[in-house]
């Protein structure tokens, strides 16, 4: 539990010598603290107008006073020791963590840090725990969630596509538009309680029809979002591109095929679960430089050259390095079999209900054209499996997400790959960092929660077209309120849609549970 009711000390500068290093309170009795040590120039204590705050001066109509005040003095080390300091004082709420903050800027000397956080701690504080001063920020309403983790990635940015990405974060623009989807579900959630509590009334509801469009359009707007976010954790100039798709549609051959060399980098096997780890290449088409990493394949069988209880436990570790990868990615490259594709509808549906929900830039790759399938030429074969695609994503209405290019490849002779480059390029927008000018920046969390909610709406809009008990379906009411009404209770419909609330709320830190705070706020540094 993250408590905020005791007053906390670090050093928030970094460690080590320097002109200049800065010791942060904040907390109830932070000016207090300082009281006792600090001797102003001039005088015996600090200034009359440096006070507690009460956390309502801010909106009390007295005339507001200055968020901050800096005295210059000395800290007395002890009855014959003293060094000189500039004392900044920052009444709540108007200061960082909106409690009480003052900072000791002194000499950068460690020991004399040291001894002063040591008279401090003495004095009542309490050394504070990493990421604590933003933990309180943002538990004081300061930053929400994706804005408290932006000052982490700005901390820690290593290039400028980095910075860029991470200061659009802290600017609030991700935390805007979750906000407004947001509202959206929990305006269509309100109307299906409705339904939901007046099943046997005679007052008009919601139809099942109109639930089902509106979570797509909510759905479509998460995946929107997504695709054209850009990586908050991207490092230099290198962007990251993810092989994703089910075993043994050629994941292994086109990583080796686009990532080049002499030597076969990836393990190719029709053997499920040969690819376990996340292999990377560093690949450089010109205009831009990428990180390529092959994944281990979707849903994963057991491999059989393992006991089932070891293969289960590798199949697991794999499946949630891919997950991560695909957190982490800014290109997708959603790799598909031609001749299953082909041959099965079932396929195709999949494929186009997986490409919908993914809230990430995405190519989906159509690998194998070398092969045929049923007596028809490699080509045919290919042929008929984008229009399988085509048909899966025309004839369903859950796949109404912004269009994805379909690229025709084979990794064994090489036909397709300079289109894939191309199509690669385009989607990466040539290796800029903003894919829009609205661009929004994203966390990997951030898009594993984008893609929790757009499959929890996904869900819901299946539900919907089969829920009773109070959702009209719009066609065949009778005016009774019963005819054209389903078996399936309506309450699976509103249960999706809170999964996909909770998920965006994850987001902004409305619905984070404490382990999901501990475990962001314990990755910063101590004295942020």
């Amino acid at each position: 539990m993250i408590d905020t009711l005791d007053t906390i000390v670090a050093l928030s500068s970094p460690d080590g010598r320097a002109g200049r290093a800065i010791i942060r309170l904040s907390g109830p009795r932070a000016i207090d603290i300082v009281r006792g040590s600090f001797r102003p120039t001039g005088g015996d204590a600090l200034p009359a107008q440096i006070h507690h705050s009460n956390n309502s001066s801010a909106s009390s109509g007295a005339a507001a006073s200055p968020a901050w005040h800096a005295v210059e003095g000395r800290w007395q080390l002890s009855d014959s020791a003293a060094v000189p300091v500039l004392l900044l004082v920052m009444p709540g709420p108007r200061s960082y963590t909106r409690q009480d903050v003052a900072e000791l800027h002194l000499p950068g000397n460690p020991l004399l840090c040291r001894a002063v956080i040591s008279q401090l701690v003495e004095a009542g504080a309490r050394p504070a725990a990493p990421g604590e001063f933003t933990a309180r920020a943002f538990l004081n309403g300061r930053l929400d969630l994706a804005q408290a983790e932006a000052v982490m990635a700005i901390i820690n940015a290593a290039g400028e596509r980095a910075l860029t990405a991470a200061e659009h974060l802290l600017a609030g623009r991700l935390s805007a538009r979750i906000e407004e989807i947001i509202d959206r579900v929990r305006l269509l959630l309100a109307e299906v309680e409705l339904a939901i509590d007046f099943a046997h009334e005679e007052v008009p509801t919601v139809s099942g029809e109109a639930i089902r469009r509106r979570a797509l359009e909510a759905r479509d707007a998460i995946v929107e979002l997504g695709r054209s976010a850009t990586a908050v954790e991207a490092t230099g100039s290198n962007l990251r591109v993810v092989l994703v798709g089910r075993p043994n549609v050629g994941k292994s051959s086109l990583f080796n095929a686009l990532a080049g060399g002499d030597g076969q980098r990836a393990i190719v096997s029709d053997i499920p679960g040969t690819t376990r780890d996340e292999l990377r290449a560093t690949i450089d088409m010109g205009d831009v430089r990428l990180v390529l990493s092959d994944t281990a394949g979707l849903e994963e069988a057991a491999a059989t050259i393992e006991s089932s209880a070891s293969a289960e436990r590798l199949r697991q570790a794999g499946q949630g390095r891919t997950a991560e990868a695909l957190a982490r990615a800014e290109l997708v490259l959603m790799v598909v079999e031609s001749p299953r594709l082909a041959a099965d509808s079932a396929a195709a549906e999949d494929v186009a209900s997986l490409s919908a929900n993914l809230a990430a830039p995405l190519v989906l790759v159509v690998n194998k054209a070398d092969e045929s399938c049923h007596g028809a030429s490699a080509a045919e074969t290919a042929e008929r499996a984008v229009r399988a695609i085509n048909r899966a994503v025309a004839s369903s209405g859950d796949c109404a997400a912004p269009a994805v290019p379909v690229v025709v490849t084979s990794a064994r002779t090489g036909q397709g790959l300079d289109d894939l480059r191309q199509a690669m390029r385009e989607a990466l927008g040539g290796g800029r960092v903003d894919r829009a000018a609205d661009a929004v920046s994203v966390s990997a969390r951030h898009r594993r929660c984008l893609d929790d909610a757009a499959a929890a709406l996904w869900r819901a809009a299946r539900a919907s077209g089969h829920a009773g008990g109070g959702i009209s379906d719009g066609a065949a009411d009778d005016g009774a309120g019963q005819a054209g009404w389903s078996h399936l209770p309506v309450e699976l419909v509103a249960l999706e849609l809170r999964e996909a609330l909770d998920a965006l709320g994850e987001i902004t830190g409305r619905t984070s549970p404490q382990a999901v705070l501990e475990e962001i706020f314990g990755r910063f540094c101590i004295g942020k």
